[in-house]
């Protein structure tokens, strides 16, 4: 801000101050702290705010068992962290916003498996939000609940961009033992993730440890690209299932692209609403076995003229297209 001194019209004195910034009492955290170190002192229910620059001091894993909330103070200039969450007993709500996460760190340069992972234990998560995040260049998955017993009630992702996750070895959001309730996923791009190629979600068949639950799935508004290709996007084979797709596309950069919903007997058809698919004709229709295909007859396959899909810009420029909403809104 800038203040001046007036007499009448005449400017006597003028100084220039930045105000403090109100974090509301959260605490704050800058790229020269241990965030490893400041998590494991937290109480749970607090928020930390971290400022913009890379965070190199704690590299690899951090562990979280307690309730926290992990926010960069600024959507447009994102603090950049190089770790993997490890999420044990003891969290109920966990929620990551506008940070860009990075799976390759050190000399000579490692890459992290997955950007959360669960540990083994029998234990229930309220929720997990991620949410405005980056998230790229991971090893296996997004988020890996290989043996952990865990029951979460919303796993949420909402306005991120993901890229470059290769899945070697895991699925992209992988559940083998554990429940996932409610799965949605939203305006949100996913940019050659599961790309090894594995599946986008994993839900498997843990009914005997949840009986009586189903397990919904989400996504709407969302922008897949070159996402799974030869491989399933709902792998879901919780006993039951129930799965949406709306005012999605599936793109692929090649017409030889072969991603699909899904060939599990076991998986319910998804309910489908105004997608779109471009060089993506396994979605609509094919000789799968047990194929799942949209039916909903709302469907397009219009080109959605993506500005720059090689340089990671997915802004949609098909009129249609954008008249409509279909696609990430960015």
């Amino acid at each position: 801000y800038t203040a001046k001194l007036m007499n009448g019209n005449s400017t006597r004195g003028t100084i220039t101050f930045t105000t403090l910034i109100d974090l509301g009492g959260a605490t704050p955290v800058h790229p020269e702290d241990d965030l490893s170190a400041v998590i494991a002192a937290a109480e749970p229910g607090d928020v930390l705010v971290l400022f913009p620059g890379d965070f190199t001091v704690v590299q690899g894993d951090i562990t979280i068992n307690k309730s926290i909330t992990i926010k960069g103070l600024y959507p447009h200039n994102m603090p950049v962290i190089y770790n993997r969450f490890v999420l044990e007993a003891g969290v109920q709500d966990f929620t990551l916003m506008n940070v860009e996460m990075v799976g390759i760190y050190g000399e000579p340069a490692a890459r992290l498996a997955q950007a959360f992972f669960l540990n083994s234990g029998t234990y229930d998560i309220n929720s997990i939000n991620i949410e405005g995040c980056v998230i790229r260049e991971y090893n296996q998955a997004l988020i890996y609940g290989g043996s952990a017993r865990t029951k979460i009630q919303d796993l949420k992702l909402h306005n991120n961009i993901m890229s470059n996750i290769f899945n070697d070895g895991g699925d992209f959001i992988d559940f083998r033992s554990g429940y996932v309730a409610n799965l949605t996923i939203t305006n949100s791009t996913f940019n050659r993730v599961a790309a090894a190629p594995r599946d986008f979600i994993r839900l498997d068949n843990s009914a005997s440890n949840f009986p009586g639950s189903v397990s919904n799935v989400l996504i709407d508004k969302c922008t897949f690209y070159n996402v799974s290709d030869g491989r399933r996007i709902l792998y879901v084979r919780f006993v039951n299932n129930v799965s949406t797709v709306t005012n999605t596309i599936f793109a692929g950069s090649e017409t030889t692209y072969g991603g699909y919903y899904s060939n599990q007997s076991g998986t319910t058809a998804p309910v489908c609403s105004k997608n779109n698919y471009h060089n993506a004709p396994l979605f609509i229709s094919g000789t799968i076995s047990n194929g799942k295909y949209d039916t909903s007859g709302t469907h397009t396959t219009l080109d959605p003229g993506f500005v720059n899909p090689a340089g990671g810009n997915f802004t949609v420029t098909n009129e249609d297209l954008k008249i409509y909403g279909i696609g990430d809104p960015r």
